[in-house]
């Protein structure tokens, strides 16, 4: 049956789809999951059409079983495009398909505050008037990505919908409200389309703004570790906490800094200044050791100690008969997020300088605004992946371009703990034999060498002298970058050159597509970055991306393999590795008409042991070790 639907039904509403037999062998991974109730690990290489691939069994499977299936995206960009492109076609498939996006509240305007503030016109001017926004509120779903005009910051967060500002059921706009409506909406759709950072939100901390649901997919899972062990860690932060103390200030003694001045809030200030002298007394530890990023690994005692309950206990006791006292919900309500919110951050300064959870590691970060975060972080996911995501769903299926490495999904079974999960790599049906050819450095400096920059900055040269543009350099230092751009634009004229940090990320892709550019980039640039055609005909790795573990979440993690008898090169680092070249290899070939050259100047990938399985996790390409050879597959 699956079959059919890319034989007979997607090719009537896609007039000009390519039947791949690739993509309908994942569609019948993923619907076999969902009816068996199991869990997927399936990789698919670029061009097999994984969206849809897994997007019709998604909603057969909820049609037929009056159920819901949840699909979640890293990016933004990927979740309008299966809400505004993909599911549009499959509902011409399956006409009783219902299906919505699930964004934030942050993301939606509030009714009641937008009306408060229409008469306050000067607010509005640059985003057209009063009346604009409106109009918006009635006839845009009131998320903020539709608005037709500019909202700055300001404006927004004047009209948003806040949390702790929202009545709810008692609000006058309740019934109209757009966020609520969503919500509604949510509970009878069939697929519902949300990003990680949102889904794992909403499972931290309880928000239930998704809706039960049978099954869970994670595409771009790739990025899913990060996501998620950001949004479970907790952290305090010092500015955060500083705006909450003003908060509670203006709510108990009155809004201005009238009030404040007038020393009316002396138990604020009071608090404030014991946080200020804790932090301050942290910094100057000895055994505190910041790295160049203002970060911090704490392993050892802190003498530095506060006891935020004591200094705080005055302001809870007040907070807590506002809420009894309170005369609307809206107060109330207000009155036990301030109080529920200070007492949290209590608790977790508590806990970091304790330190008495052996699953978590501890560290620091002070940001170049003089803003300091205390954080704890997990060692493991998996724990919290079967408590909050395994046993809440039948089926969880996971799938990206770059999941195993080579066939291995170890890296990825050990982080989520989805040691029963039937596991499949489909790869690319482009053909990359014809389509590219890989060029594997053996001459160069080995990168720890002090010859490799000018080293590799000359063959550079040699490389732009040969594609004349269109290529994407990739580099794993930001220093590295930067020498190499300033030595070699004065070199050429008649090609764009860019690097990142010039433009934000959509102008400088948009320049690159404007030719012939050569555009230097790291961190962001090796994944996520899609340009078909001849505006992208090189790729260039100049080191593979091994991790240097200077950031106190890596520094711990690698140690904690160790501790537990694990190999952090083998068992991290390597795998980490792999799947960021084989993103930095897929910013290639886009599209079955797209040809170009891969070439990768780090000569580990042929020297070491290691390098074999670098090449092993790529596509099958034609691999050679002579430049004339890369002129030869241009000059074709």
């Amino acid at each position: 049956m699956i079959e059919k639907y890319f034989t007979e039904d997607v090719p009537s509403v896609i007039p000009d789809f390519e039947e791949r037999p690739e993509q309908i062998a994942m569609s019948k991974a993923v619907h076999k999951a969902m009816s068996r109730s199991e869990n997927l690990l399936i990789e698919a290489g670029t061009g097999v059409g994984k969206t849809l691939a897994y997007l019709i069994p998604a909603a057969e499977h909820a049609i037929k079983n009056d159920t819901r299936v949840i699909v979640t995206t890293y990016s933004r960009t990927l979740q309008a495009q299966i809400i505004k492109k993909d599911l549009p076609v499959i509902k011409q498939i399956f006409p009783e398909l219902k299906f919505e996006a699930a964004y934030g509240m942050s993301n939606y305007m509030c009714r009641r505050r937008a009306f408060m503030l229409q008469d306050k016109s000067p607010l509005f001017q640059e985003a057209g008037s009063a009346g604009n926004i409106i109009d918006f509120l009635n006839n845009a779903q009131g998320l903020r990505e539709n608005s037709p005009f500019h909202i700055s910051e300001e404006i927004w967060s004047s009209i948003n919908r806040d949390r702790n500002q929202c009545g709810e059921e008692s609000c006058e706009h309740f019934r109209k409200c757009h966020y609520w409506t969503m919500r509604r909406r949510l509970s009878k759709c069939h697929i519902v389309v949300v990003n990680h950072h949102l889904f794992f939100s909403d499972i931290v901390f309880g928000a239930k703004i998704l809706p039960e649901a049978s099954c869970v997919i994670f595409d771009e899972a790739h990025r899913l570790e990060e996501v998620m062990r950001e949004m479970i860690s907790r952290t305090f932060s010092t500015f955060a906490f500083s705006a909450l103390l003003a908060e509670a200030a203006d709510f108990i003694y009155g809004a201005g800094r009238g009030a404040r001045k007038k020393g009316k809030n002396t138990n604020t200030a009071a608090v404030k200044k014991a946080v200020d002298d804790f932090i301050r007394s942290l910094l100057s530890e000895k055994e505190l050791q910041l790295d160049r990023k203002n970060t911090a690994l704490v392993d050892k005692d802190v003498s530095s100690r506060i006891d935020l309950h004591k200094h705080l206990a005055e302001l809870l006791f007040i907070l807590k008969e506002k809420a009894q006292e309170a005369q609307s919900s809206d107060e109330r309500k207000y009155a036990e997020y301030l109080f529920g919110s200070l007492e949290n951050a209590a608790y977790t300064v508590k806990d970091w300088i304790n330190r008495d959870n052996a699953k978590c590691f501890y560290w620091l970060e002070q940001e170049p605004d003089s803003n300091v975060n205390l954080w704890i972080t997990p060692y493991s996911l998996n724990e919290d992946f079967e408590e909050k995501i395994s046993s809440t769903y039948d089926s969880v299926i996971m799938t990206s371009a770059t999941l195993a490495a080579g066939d291995d999904f170890s890296y990825i079974v050990n982080q989520f703990g989805v040691h029963s999960a039937n596991m499949g790599v489909l790869k690319s049906p482009f053909d990359y034999k014809k389509q590219s050819i890989l060029y594997l450095e053996k001459e160069l400096p080995l990168p720890s060498e002090k010859e490799f920059a000018p080293a590799l900055i000359n063959r550079l040269q040699e490389v732009i002298e040969i594609t004349g543009g269109a290529t994407l350099i990739l580099f794993t230092s930001i220093d590295l970058m930067k020498k190499s751009y300033e030595a070699l634009k004065p070199k050429f004229r008649g090609i764009k050159f860019l690097m990142q940090g010039q433009f934000n990320a959509v102008k400088l892709i948009e320049k690159f597509r404007e030719g012939p550019a050569v555009l230097f980039a790291t961190s962001s640039f090796w994944q996520g970055v899609d340009i078909k055609g001849d505006a992208l005909k090189c790729v260039v790795i100049t080191k593979l991306p091994f991790e240097v573990p200077e950031h106190p979440l890596q520094k711990a993690i690698y140690r904690h393999v160790k501790e537990q008898g694990g190999n952090d090169f083998a068992d991290i680092a390597l795998p980490r590795a792999v799947f960021m070249l084989k993103q930095g290899f897929g910013r290639l070939i886009r599209g079955k008409d797209d040809r170009g050259a891969v070439i990768i100047l780090d000569t580990r990938i042929t020297k070491k042991t290691y390098g074999r399985s670098f090449i092993k996790s790529l596509p099958d390409a034609e691999i050679t070790h002579d430049m004339d050879n890369v002129i030869r597959f241009f000059n074709k």
